[in-house]
Parts: C-alpha cells; structure tokens; sequence
C-alpha cells in the first residue's frame, strides 16, 4: 500500500468516525444476524437466500429498538412490481399511514406531496436516507441526492418506535413483493460526498483541517518508522 492509497484510507476513516457511526449492519449471508452483534432483524414471513432476503407482499422486516430522529439508513433492494403506494420504511411501529413509499416510478414521504428519483421493477436501486437534527430529510439513489423533504410533521421520527422494512400498516394493500441485498444503519447524519463515496469509495469525502494535521502525523510516524527499519 502506497502513501496517497494510507491517506485515502485514513481519510474515509475519520471523515465517516467524525459524524456517524455504523450502528447495524444485516448483510443476509444465511440469516437476519446483525454483523455487528446488535439484534437480529425479525422477519414477517419471506426467506433468505444466496446473500439477500426475500419476501411477499407485506412480509418484510422489524427491527426492535427507536433509531430516534437522526439517523442514516442505507440499502439496496428491489421490488417485483411498482405500484400507486408501496411502503418501503415505515416510521411508526405500523400504528400510521405515514411512512417512506414508492408511488408510481418515484420515492415519497407520505403525507408531503412530491416524487424523487427513478426505480425500474426487478432491478435493484441503492437507497439512502438521511434525517438531521434539523428535520431534513434527504434521499438518495445511487449516491445521487434526488430529494430533500422539510419534515417539520416529524413523519420520519421514529419516536420510540421499531423500524418496519417493506411492511404497510394497511397490510397487503401497499406492500410489494421483492428482495434486499443489504441493510446499514449509522447513528448520525452522512453528508453527501459520504454517501457519494458508499456508492463509489475512490470518492472519499475531502478531509477537515484538524482531520489534515492528524494524516500528516500519521503519514510522517509511518515514514520515521521506515526509515529506521531501513537503517537496522
């Protein structure tokens, strides 16, 4: 490893330590296991297998636990078909109508009006969503930010709620068929040359200047420790 591949490296590292951590990780290589040892997703029905789960109409997935109102979630699925409404995240524990939808061919928070992005039925897209502080609500697919929603409603708080994964409070009504590859959650906000670089890690967010100082450390530690090998 060369010193510009340590540097982009250690870059993407603490550019991503400084406002988030990943928090769940459900890759589905066998089971609905978080990788790293928080719990495991409950499923309503569907399967896993070669590396993604499957599920009907309404079937989908429960994660017990309130990821609160800041948060990043960030997957990649498909679904079978692409309908009017069909619930891709719902915020409050099935209780409410309001939640995360495709409508048609686009993303929606429902009950704000609007259509962002482009999905195509059995073709996997990368969704991730972001919610700050400030009740920004950002989506992006592909890394690209195809919509910012003012959620002033706090429709996308989970409140102390469990997150439910394509599973509608209506039952089969608006849900759809499909599958997941992956699920990631972190605790914070990614900004969006952190979500670009998830997409495309060459892409890695430039660095603060106190991030700068502590590269150039590290980078003239590592240089020192050569040279002193190189002596011996």
């Amino acid at each position: 490893m060369n010193y510009r591949s340590i540097l982009a490296t250690l870059a993407l590292c603490l550019t991503f330590d400084a406002r988030a951590a990943l928090i769940h990780q459900y890759e589905f290589n066998g089971n609905l296991a978080d990788t790293l040892g928080g719990p495991a997703l409950v499923a309503n029905g569907g399967s896993v297998a070669a590396g993604r789960y499957g599920f009907a109409a309404n079937q989908g997935l429960r994660l017990h636990g309130n990821l609160g109102a800041t948060y990043t979630i960030d997957m990649r699925f498909r679904f079978d078909t692409l309908g009017s409404w069909q619930k891709v995240v719902d915020f409050s524990g099935l209780l409410q109508d309001y939640g995360f939808y495709t409508s048609g061919s686009g993303y929606d928070l429902y009950n704000y009006g609007g259509s962002f992005g482009h999905l195509t039925a059995k073709q996997d897209t990368r969704l991730t969503l972001t919610r700050g502080a400030d009740a920004a609500f950002r989506i992006y697919q592909d890394g690209v930010l195809v919509g910012t929603v003012a959620d002033k409603q706090g429709y996308a708080d989970f409140a102390g709620h469990d997150a439910n994964f394509f599973r509608d409070d209506r039952g089969l009504n608006e849900a759809a068929a499909g599958s997941v590859d992956f699920i990631r959650i972190y605790d914070n906000v990614l900004t969006q040359a952190q979500v670009h670089a998830l997409v495309d890690p060459s892409q890695v967010p430039e660095p603060a200047g106190g991030t700068l100082m502590v590269m150039g450390l590290s980078l003239l530690g590592l240089s020192m420790g050569k040279g002193r090998r190189q002596r011996r």
